[in-house]
């Protein structure tokens, strides 16, 4: 078979997982990629690999986004509690 068709199979695999099962949408992630991955002979170690340096981009851009979040709503709160402050003086 050709990897697009592993890849529609493992999401149709990946659906029927979410509906039918009481497993959460990440741990039905995590095993269709497991499941894609093997079918398409990328071999064991790869397959993990893969899985987690994906991962691990995830995180750390979720991590980067929520740090400038914290960052600026830090920054806006201080401005504005000053420019309070500054009013009732």
């Amino acid at each position: 078979m050709t990897n697009l068709v592993i890849f529609l199979l493992g999401l149709a695999f990946m659906l029927v997982l979410m509906m039918k099962t009481k497993f959460g949408p990440f741990v039905c992630m995590l095993i269709a990629s497991l499941v894609i991955g093997l079918c398409c002979d990328l071999g064991t170690m790869k397959t993990i690999n893969t899985i987690v340096s994906g991962f691990a981009a995830a995180i750390v851009t979720v991590c980067v986004w929520l740090f400038c979040d914290l960052y600026l709503a830090k920054k806006l709160y201080s401005y504005f509690t000053r420019s309070l402050m500054q009013r009732r003086i």
